[in-house]
């Protein structure tokens, strides 16, 4: 949420990217949110500012900070509810909101419900919208991003939707759009969050697919016209975004929503010169992956990661990652999640432990480009003094310092630490909540191949029969003196 946030309300006035030039132009062209307590009002606990940002048919977007600290300023968005006709949806909103936690996916903060508004406090972006970059590149001299700025781009986008897709239950966004994208500073290089999750919803399990019709006639995908979908909508809505930073305007285009929505439909486009000529081969490919008609045969968010394109231009990335991993909003999040950490139960830290062992991925590498930056002289462990310069500005609301999160993180005993149990503590919760995860680990508890997590496995495990006990204490729900894999799971699975 920003500047432009509240403009995102009105769905069916969606903004006009830019269109592909004609014939006569090309020749005239020169080459985590907390909950107040019961009754509390925005206003007693925060001052807001009385200029609007933005303003949408539901509500505006104004500046707030906390009452006690001016030097703090958050966004809120404040929701007339007489004005909203399926407060069914609102809720899924706000609820989506609040559980979704991702460097790249806005913060929110803390959530008003009064009788007559609802208030929605966020982290501020002051960027602006990428839909509104993308038109300054159409009006500049360059037309579109570069493929290496793309990809920078596409990374974040890509690993915040993988994220989403990857919770239990997944969240399908179902209107990706540069418009729902904000910049976090005015920075070329900054972070892009995605802002709006309006007409988001849990996923259905297994097979089962969505029918309900939404989105926005640009970025919509094919299937969801036809009102049976999955997931896979979001990639295709990744693939007109991809097409657009690369050269400016949409693969899909038409004079009203009938001629859009026919030529979605149809699924052809292609890649017309000038504006394609001097994209890279792979660029196109890449593209026409997210592209294809047929769902099954779109990459997950994962895959399209590490498309050989994007790998091409990963130094960029790796760049772009490095500068940002001391980024306040990156900080936080490893913040968090290390806070988080330090209340689970021991055996599940000790779970985590295992698993940190075994991760790969972009989000592994993007953990250990955070690590390397907190980590100032380059030992390969990070010190108390360390993790309290990098995380003390993002501890002070919960009143956790960093000693207490390194003892907490500190599984090999020390006093300092190293990689993995770092990723242990900041790993992503759709990362060790997974099936195939959950029962990696569990088989390399269970150390005898019993099908139970016995006191001698966490002996020879700890070397101490009394933290043995305490870790079996913590999951043997039955009282059996054993950890039957339900219980092991159940024990992953809490929150």
């Amino acid at each position: 949420m920003g500047n432009s946030h509240a403009k995102h309300e009105e769905k069916k006035h969606a903004k006009k990217p830019p269109q592909p030039p004609t014939a006569a132009e090309e020749c005239a062209a020169p080459g985590s949110a907390k909950a107040p307590p019961s009754g509390s009002r925005l206003r007693d606990a925060y001052h807001v500012e009385s200029k609007i940002l933005g303003e949408g048919h539901y509500g505006t977007v104004r500046r707030c900070s906390p009452r006690g600290d001016a030097t703090k300023r958050f966004a809120v968005k404040s929701i007339n509810k007489s004005r909203v006709h399926r407060p069914e949806m609102l809720k899924r909103e706000v609820e989506i909101m609040k559980a979704v936690r991702h460097p790249n996916i806005i913060e929110v903060v803390e959530v008003f419900d009064e009788p007559d508004f609802l208030h929605i406090v966020t982290e501020l972006c002051r960027g602006g919208e990428l839909f509104d970059r993308i038109i300054a590149k159409t009006s500049s001299r360059e037309k579109h991003f570069s493929e290496a700025d793309a990809v920078g781009i596409l990374a974040q986008i890509l690993e915040a939707v993988g994220y989403c897709h990857g919770l239990e239950p997944p969240v399908v966004h179902r209107d990706l759009k540069p418009e729902n994208f904000l910049f976090v500073t005015e920075s070329d290089d900054a972070a892009v969050k995605i802002i709006d999750f309006g007409l988001s919803k849990y996923g259905p399990a297994g097979e089962d697919h969505m029918h309900t019709r939404v989105g926005t006639p640009y970025y919509i995908a094919p299937e969801v016209l036809k009102r049976d979908y999955t997931l896979k909508c979001d990639i295709w809505s990744v693939g007109v975004i991809a097409y657009i930073l690369l050269c400016g305007y949409p693969p899909f285009f038409g004079d009203n929503d009938k001629e859009i929505f026919r030529r979605v439909s149809a699924g052809s486009f292609t890649f017309p010169s000038p504006e394609w000529d001097h994209i890279s081969g792979d660029a196109k490919a890449f593209v026409s992956t997210l592209l294809d008609l047929d769902p099954e045969k779109r990459p997950t968010a994962a895959a399209a990661l590490e498309d050989k394109w994007m790998a091409k231009h990963d130094d960029h990335h790796r760049a772009h990652v490095s500068r940002h991993a001391s980024n306040p909003a990156v900080l936080a999040a490893v913040a968090r999640r290390m806070e988080r950490f330090v209340h689970m139960a021991k055996l599940k830290r000790l779970a985590l432990n295992v698993l940190s062992r075994n991760l790969t991925g972009r989000e592994i590498k993007d953990l250990r480009r955070v690590f390397e930056a907190i980590d100032r002289d380059r030992s390969g462990k990070i010190s108390s003094a360390e993790l309290h310069d990098a995380l003390k500005p993002h501890l002070e609301r919960d009143h956790v310092d960093a000693a207490t999160l390194l003892r907490a993180v500190d599984i090999s005993g020390d006093h300092e630490i190293d990689y993995n149990e770092f990723l242990a503590a900041t790993m992503q919760r759709n990362l060790y909540q997974k099936d195939d995860n959950v029962k990696k680990v569990f088989a390399q508890l269970d150390l005898d191949g019993t099908g139970c997590i016995t006191v001698a496995n966490l002996v020879e495990i700890t070397g101490s029969k009394k933290h043995a006990m305490e870790l079996l204490d913590e999951a043997d729900l039955d009282h059996d003196h054993k950890i039957s894999y339900a219980e092991f799971k159940a024990l992953m699975l809490k929150k």
